[in-house]
């Protein structure tokens, strides 16, 4: 999008959004985002930093650290200040743009007014304590709000109703609709659904909240918000239930939300009826809650063995370092009813590896996010067969390029021209560049992603022995991330990047010369940052490429083939510290890889 052009769309937006520095400086707010706020125009709120909105500093500091840590945060619930000094309840969203060392350097958000909710929110818990304390005053205040409002005895029975229900929704006065229950006011499939919504919330006694379609006793169908929970008698016992709703503002996105519920709903029922077996449940710190007799069996824990067990207790290692930081994301921005399908394995009380597939869901109570239900299947007998295949598969592609390898090879020991062999050289250098991380994936347990670390010390010595000259002594240090594992989509291009740029020192950074053979160092790091950027660091100290020559810009196809995968195919950065025609000499290649196929990994 054109500078214009975002301009014009960040100005037009509907909701309040913003541009603002971690420091508190304001880049940009639009016209929404001053009016949310109190201020006539954008102008006014000139000399403002983004302190100036928090009503506590602390709550824009939590805010700084989240982005930092995640850079991606959502629905945060904070209260700002308003012009006129009343506090308003925001719900804060923003990503985050980082600096080349990975902080934080600006933040692009939007900012939502949901005062009227929160406030709503806060009515009912106020009325949690007003029936505990049996305090007459909060009936008052039922009757001024704009909320329908309705409490029943354990048979579902009307105790009481405000006077927005009575008026509106049931058309008859307090003393007539004592004692009657949803059947006289609702079509009986209505009537119905309540009754059950009603007794899950007795049974259970706990709060829920719920977006639903209402159809009153005239047909008329509206979305409401609705909010249940349960009456405590004076010896603590469920004796009822308080049922508040209210229009939802917006009818049709209700709609669409509602539908979205509903089919994810019968989704995962479809999913799990009668091919998952085994079910379990475990809370946001990854406690386990409970087990079923199928899962007993698969893990040979039983049931009261696993409760005293955490996520990382029972998942491979390899899926336990992206499902911790999945599972806190999930709790934040997650959805009811959104389903959750992947494949993981775990370690059985024997120790034996199992692979699973599981299907799971967030569960909810009054209206936040309080565990995870999981039902499971053991796939591990396919996973066998498919790893067989994919050994099969990575050991026919290593020898086909192998093959490939050294037919280029001959040729170009029999070619008569030096440019012909020398481009015929460098593409067999670069076959085997691959060759390499099929045979590696071959010998190893995960096919998936290998071992950098023990691929880079495999290569590099090649590419020392496919350069070598009887003028250059030529060594390298490596430096790897330990236990650091890749997938094929980013090892591959690393792979040609370090073969390209090795080759290229060697043959330009230190050019022939009579006499003893000279000492050249090449310098390899590589090194995670982040949970899918990784840092290449590829540097020598040969004569180093003059500042006056653009790498980008060359006619080298090595150097075009390196800038078109990193900044191409992985979405990278690359920057190039030259220093030809300097004392200190050599080049250093600085790039960034972005593994732009990355998954967040499990749930557990």
């Amino acid at each position: 999008m054109e500078p214009e052009e975002y301009k014009q769309f960040f100005d037009q937006l509907p909701v309040g959004a913003y541009v603002a520095r971690p420091e508190g400086e304001i880049l940009a707010v639009n016209q929404a985002f001053a009016s949310m706020l109190g201020y006539s125009s954008v102008e006014e709120l000139g000399g403002l930093t983004g302190w100036d909105f928090y009503v506590e500093k602390e709550d824009r500091e939590k805010w700084i650290f989240r982005l930092e840590r995640e850079k991606t945060v959502r629905n945060y619930e904070v209260p700002f200040l308003h012009k006129s000094g009343k506090i308003l309840w925001v719900k804060n969203s923003a990503v985050a743009t980082c600096d080349e060392n990975g902080r934080v350097d600006y933040f692009e958000g939007v900012v939502e007014n949901f005062t009227s909710l929160h406030d709503l929110r806060e009515v009912q818990n106020a009325h949690m304590m007003a029936l505990r304390d049996k305090d007459p005053m909060y009936l008052q205040v039922l009757e001024k709000l704009p909320i329908y409002a309705v409490r029943k005895n354990l048979n579902h029975h009307i105790t009481f109703a405000n006077r927005l229900f009575c008026d509106s929704e049931a058309k008859l006065n307090l003393d007539d609709l004592l004692g009657k229950t949803d059947f006289h006011i609702y079509p009986e499939e209505t009537a119905k659904r309540y009754l059950e919504a009603n007794a899950r919330v007795i049974e259970t006694g706990k709060v829920f909240e719920s977006t639903e379609e209402h159809r009153s006793a005239y047909g008329e169908v509206r979305f409401v918000h609705v909010i249940r929970a349960p009456v405590h008698a004076d010896d603590g016992k469920v004796c009822g239930v308080q049922i508040l709703f209210w229009e939802e503002a917006d009818q049709t996105a209700a709609m669409i939300e509602l539908q979205r519920t509903t089919y994810r709903a019968a989704d995962y029922e479809r999913l799990v009826q009668g091919h998952f077996g085994i079910e379990y449940k475990h809370d946001f710190k990854g406690h386990f809650l409970s087990l079923n007799k199928a899962g007993e069996q698969l893990t040979g824990y039983s049931e009261i063995e696993f409760k005293q067990l955490l996520l990382k207790d029972i998942l491979a290692p390899e899926h336990l370092e992206k499902a911790e930081p999945y599972l806190d994301r999930k709790f934040i921005t997650g959805r009811e009813n959104d389903i959750s399908t992947y494949e993981v394995d775990i370690l059985r009380k024997d120790g034996r590896r199992v692979s699973v597939e599981i299907v799971s869901r967030l569960l909810f109570q009054g209206g936040k996010p309080v565990s995870v239900e999981g039902h499971a299947r053991d796939i591990t007998a396919r996973k066998h067969e498919e790893r067989a295949r994919l050994k099969e598969i990575h050991h026919r592609v290593k020898n086909n390029l192998q093959v490939i390898s050294s037919i280029l090879l001959r040729e170009g020991r029999r070619a008569n021209d030096d440019e012909l062999r020398r481009v015929l050289r460098e593409c067999e250098s670069r076959v085997m560049t691959m060759a390499f991380i099929h045979k590696q994936l071959y010998e190893e347990h995960d096919l998936d992603r290998i071992d950098i670390d023990q691929y880079v010390r495999t290569l590099i010595p090649y590419l020392v022995e496919s350069n070598k000259r009887d003028d250059l002594v030529l060594n390298c240090q490596i430096k790897v991330d330990a236990g650091l594992r890749l997938g094929l989509d980013i090892v591959v291009p690393c792979g040609l990047i370090l073969n390209e740029l090795i080759s290229n020192a060697v043959k330009h950074g230190f050019p022939p010369k009579q006499g003893d053979p000279r000492k050249a160092m090449v310098w390899v790091s590589l090194h995670a940052e982040g949970q899918n950027a990784y840092r290449l660091h590829v540097s020598d100290n040969g004569v180093g490429i003059p500042r006056n020559i653009d790498p980008r810009n060359t006619n080298s196809l090595g150097l075009r083939l390196v800038y078109g995968l990193v900044e191409e195919q992985l979405k990278g950065t690359i920057s190039v510290n030259q220093s030809g025609g300097t004392r200190s000499g050599g080049t250093t290649f600085n790039i960034v890889l972005v593994d732009v196929n990355y998954e967040d990994g499990s749930e557990g």
